[in-house]
């Protein structure tokens, strides 16, 4: 107990200027205690109130201490207050139930908040929220403090806030339409934990875990990647205690993200590197068509890009139709982008599918071009030759569109064929059904050298017309 001013002897005595004269003072002070010495003291019974505690005097309040401590815990803290603290703290500091938890220890809580609210993440605020609801509801009934029903109620919605960030960004998947794709499941964990509160592996993975076990069927195979790459570094990081994700770890799991290639695509592609020969115009539209009719809208973006990157890695395999193809789905792309899409709508891309139908197979076109120009009757050399140039590339299509090229050429310029020219076309048309019925789009090595020969030999003289030509002579 502090006593009053009033009840201790001054020794120095200000002067009127302000300053102490020392000498005067003195001699007063010792006249007084002489005085007191000799005069019996009066006593008023303070003394005998102070040693029963009824002084009349109020003493200051004290803190309450479990909310002191919690509090002590968030300034200890590093970086912004999470929600998962501040309703720790809240729980830890109210939960003594000592009847303040309405009143004293609310305003304690409240005071706290308001001096550092720039400390405070989404969650905690919303935690605090949550708060200031029971205890205004307590208030309301008259009571300094929560029932424990309310109390436990107060602690599971608190409880049950979800990261602000997380949820944020899984709401814009929500209004996504169509499957989930790779880049945009990246960009949305990376928006969803990069807040920096710590909980990149624990609540805020939960939450992303739990919508991507509900939305299941929304996922494309890159959204499944790439959140199996999330999954791989947050299991990580709670391996070793962690609840968030450190920097170095955050960068090396976004630079993994990013490498995820569209799958349909890669398939496609796969398919092509292990085709055999040149690859043929019809193989790279098939190839194309496989992979970005999945409709995951990437097909001017991500897709194109690896078609392209791939055929620059591959162009002494690319025939001339396949570099057709090729232009053609460039074209399509290069105009969704300039549109600002990133996709190739389902009007584009059927147009874009036709006009990779109709490419015609280059050397059959340019032979049949030649026979076109030949004045009077093609001859069955001419025939032969023709034939040589135009399925001599081995691109795979001899027995199909180089076949249905010089078939449809024969029915349209009928009367300009000789009868050695039909004989040749007969010969090639029974080697290209033969493979056909294998189940071969294109002639084997083998029975084409057959064909030549057998071709050749049919336009070599026959014996009977020698001896009639030596007769007429």
């Amino acid at each position: 107990m502090r006593i009053p001013d009033s009840h201790l002897p001054l020794p120095f005595a200000p002067t009127s200027m302000g300053k102490t004269d020392v000498k005067p003072t003195l001699v007063s002070a010792k006249s007084n205690l002489v005085a007191s010495a000799s005069t019996p003291v009066k006593s008023d019974g303070f003394e005998k109130r102070a040693l029963s505690g009824n002084t009349g005097i109020t003493p200051p309040a004290l803190p309450d201490a479990s909310s002191l401590v919690a509090l002590w815990g968030l300034d200890q803290a590093q970086g912004p207050i999470t929600g998962d603290q501040m309703a720790a703290a809240v729980e830890a500091g109210v939960g003594d139930l000592d009847g303040k938890a309405a009143s004293e220890e609310f305003q304690m809580f409240s005071d706290w908040a308001q001096r550092n609210e720039s400390r405070l993440s989404p969650e905690a605020k919303q935690v605090m929220d949550v708060y200031k609801k029971y205890a205004d509801a307590a208030h309301l009934l008259g009571q300094g403090g929560l029932p424990q029903t309310a109390f436990k109620n107060m602690v599971q919605e608190m409880k049950n806030i979800q990261d602000v960030s997380a949820k944020t960004a899984l709401a814009g998947l929500d209004k996504a339409e169509g499957p989930i794709t790779g880049d945009q499941m990246a960009d949305a964990i990376s928006k969803g934990i990069s807040d920096a509160d710590g909980k990149g592996a624990s609540d805020e993975y939960k939450q992303f875990s739990d919508w991507a076990q509900k939305n299941e069927s929304r996922l494309s195979p890159e959204a499944k990647e790439v959140f199996g790459i999330y999954k791989k570094h947050a299991e990580a990081a709670q391996a070793k205690g962690q609840s968030g994700l450190p920097d170095s770890d955050f960068k090396k799991m976004v630079k993994e993200m990013d490498g995820v290639q569209d799958v349909s695509a890669k398939t496609a592609l796969a398919g092509l590197d292990k085709a055999q020969g040149p690859i043929n115009g019809d193989q790279m539209a098939a190839a194309i068509r496989k992979g970005i009719s999945d409709a995951d809208g990437k097909g001017a973006s991500d897709e194109y890009k690896q078609f392209a990157d791939w055929a620059q890695k591959n162009e002494k395999r690319l025939s001339p139709e396949a570099k057709e193809v090729l232009g053609i789905y460039e074209k399509h792309a290069k105009a969704a982008q300039a549109h600002g899409q990133s996709g190739i709508s389902d009007k584009d891309y059927r147009q874009m599918v036709k006009e990779m139908n109709g490419v015609r197979d280059a050397s059959a076109t340019k032979a049949l071009a030649d026979l076109s120009h030949v004045r009077g009757h093609v001859s069955g050399r001419q025939m032969l030759n023709a034939i040589r140039k135009g399925v001599g590339d081995f691109d795979g299509k001899s027995a199909t569109d180089e076949f249905k090229q010089f078939a449809d050429w024969a029915k349209t310029h009928s009367n300009k064929l000789s009868p050695e020219a039909k004989k040749v076309l007969a010969t090639y048309e029974k080697y290209a059904k033969a493979a056909q019925a294998h189940g071969d789009s294109g002639i084997a090595l083998n029975d084409y050298r057959k064909m030549l020969r057998e071709m050749t030999h049919e336009l070599q003289p026959r014996p009977m017309h020698l001896m009639a030509r030596t007769f007429v002579a």
